[in-house]
């Protein structure tokens, strides 16, 4: 019996990450998600979907908001690339989205306020190689506790 419990506990603890783990379908899905939301007219433009430890690159969710409200929409477009070119890596921990962007993206967007300049707090980083498979990408994260979201990067 006691055999077949601890059988039991090791089967279902090897099994619950990968249930949280992401595709790069779902990333996408993400990533339009908050640019539609960050740029639309959502009550909390995108806040909800980024990952807790990404909405600490702001002061609140209030200058957030009001970050996202005063942007020029109007100077920035976007388009997901071909599907095989988003990946995700480490089992689908986090997943790379690319994009297709013309204009310029709100500064917020490409620097989050509370980044130190070594920080590179980033919701869109451009990529300075860019080619056929876009000029920039998100990062999506979803963590083995359930969490999933926009990062804003770092390191």
């Amino acid at each position: 019996m006691a055999l077949a419990l601890a059988i039991l506990v090791i089967v279902s603890a090897c099994g619950n990450p990968a249930r949280h783990r992401g595709s790069p379908a779902e990333a996408r899905a993400i990533v339009v998600a908050y640019l539609q939301a960050v740029a639309g007219d959502e009550e909390d433009r995108g806040w909800s979907i980024l990952l807790p430890a990404s909405r600490r690159a702001y002061d609140s969710r209030d200058q957030y908001i009001q970050l996202a409200t005063e942007a020029a929409w109007d100077a920035f477009t976007w388009r997901l690339t071909e599907a095989d070119s988003s990946y995700c890596e480490d089992g689908g921990l986090y997943c790379q989205v690319r994009l297709q962007i013309d204009g310029v993206p709100p500064d917020f967007l490409l620097e989050a306020p509370n980044a130190a300049p070594t920080d590179r707090l980033q919701t869109i980083t451009i990529d300075p190689a860019a080619g056929a498979s876009g000029n920039a990408w998100m990062v999506v994260y979803f963590d083995l506790e359930g969490s999933r979201g926009i990062s804003t990067g770092g390191g």
